[in-house]
């Protein structure tokens, strides 16, 4: 008997990843069109398009709120098309990194440059730069030790290589609760939230290896946080030892604003939402509704499917291009670059939330993370 074919994908399907890699070359374009002007004015635009074009385009595209049918989904899953998209990502990100930093010591040399442009520069690249770390969660999800590698990879050019050992052993077990730093409280601002979340962030992945290298001590070589760490020194000394000293707060800076693109996302994906403690002490399992979802189609496809959160968490071995979304979950008022914007102007997240978190606690008895 002859098995049946799984149904054929439509042809767009495929092409809207390509949104996601399309997307790492918008920094470096911007950065091409502001040599080109020689008007540092052209800079605005980095921060602009993130906030400004990117909700506007999901008002306008709409949602995408299809699923694959269960017949498509194990032939997508091993379609090598979808994971090479992810591999690819990572050397436009790793150009675009190493230009704008080139471009900021180059312009540190020139007596004409305010130093107000620079920041503008670094803050403006680190907001694209991010989503690097994205792309080192999906593959970091993974269970091949190649993928792995390339999430580490991935991770340390922005200095995040700690990102995927605290998110997989900490964030993904603890989300929901009081005692996860990457999952925000209700009336707890992004700002506050970011002081408590990267720092959190860096202890939970030093706690971890200290429990994985027991007996071995922190500084073994085989400490993993060492290792991903040494190579994020290593890709940017030579930018200190062409430039000088001032660019280590450039990095920095660079650096910082990039982590805090992470947090803006973990901030508005679990927000105010709580999980009960069972009777034996333990905490309920993560179900679909303890995270927030979106379905706006553009930035899905510009995050590979990040904000089909709830799936992601239920179900966190699923890859991104087979996430699905649900009917009853919550979700959030806008796409991620709209709700990225809100979550910077707490008064008007907190207007647009906090009604959303008492009306998840009664239609679905669940518990508010109050902190």
């Amino acid at each position: 008997m002859t098995a049946t074919a799984p149904p054929k994908l439509p042809l767009f399907f495929r092409l809207r990843w390509l949104v996601g890699f399309v997307t790492a070359l918008i920094a470096p374009g911007i950065m091409i069109w502001f040599w080109l002007s020689g008007s540092p004015w052209v800079l605005i635009a980095l921060p602009l398009v993130i906030y400004g074009f990117f909700p506007l385009a999901d008002l306008v595209l709409g949602e995408d709120r299809a699923n694959l049918a269960e017949s498509q989904e194990k032939a997508v899953e091993k379609d090598p098309y979808f994971k090479a998209l992810l591999y690819l990502t990572i050397p436009v990100y790793a150009v675009s990194i190493f230009a704008a930093l080139i471009t900021a010591g180059v312009l540190l040399g020139s007596a004409s440059v305010h130093w107000g442009w620079l920041i503008l520069l670094m803050v403006g690249t680190g907001l694209y730069h991010g989503t690097v770390i994205n792309v080192g969660h999906e593959l970091g999800h993974s269970g091949t030790k190649l993928d792995r590698r390339a999430a580490k990879l991935a991770n340390a050019l922005v200095g995040y290589g700690h990102f995927n050992l605290e998110h997989n052993g900490g964030h993904h077990r603890r989300v929901a609760t009081p005692e996860d730093c990457a999952s925000a409280r209700l009336g707890e601002s992004f700002y506050a939230f970011a002081l408590r979340e990267v720092p959190g962030a860096f202890a939970g992945a030093v706690q971890l290896e200290r429990q994985r290298l027991k007996g071995r001590g922190f500084w073994h070589p085989d400490n993993q946080l060492l290792q991903i760490w040494g190579l994020s020194l290593l890709l940017m000394l030579p930018l200190v030892l062409v430039f000088g000293l001032w660019m280590v707060p450039l990095i920095a800076l660079h650096h910082v604003v990039s982590w805090l693109m992470l947090s803006q996302a973990n901030y508005v994906e679990h927000y105010g939402l709580g999980r009960h403690r069972t009777e034996h002490g333990r905490y309920e399992p993560v179900r679909p509704f303890h995270s927030w979802n979106a379905d706006q189609w553009l930035s899905n496809a510009l995050l590979f499917n990040l904000q089909r959160h709830s799936d992601h968490h239920a179900h966190a071995w699923r890859d991104y291009q087979v996430l699905r979304t649900f009917d009853d979950v919550p979700t959030l008022p806008a796409g991620y670059p709209g709700s990225f914007l809100l979550a910077l102007l707490p008064p008007l997240w907190f207007r647009a939330m906090d009604h959303r978190v008492q009306a998840w606690a009664e239609h679905y008895g669940g518990t508010i993370n109050r902190g």
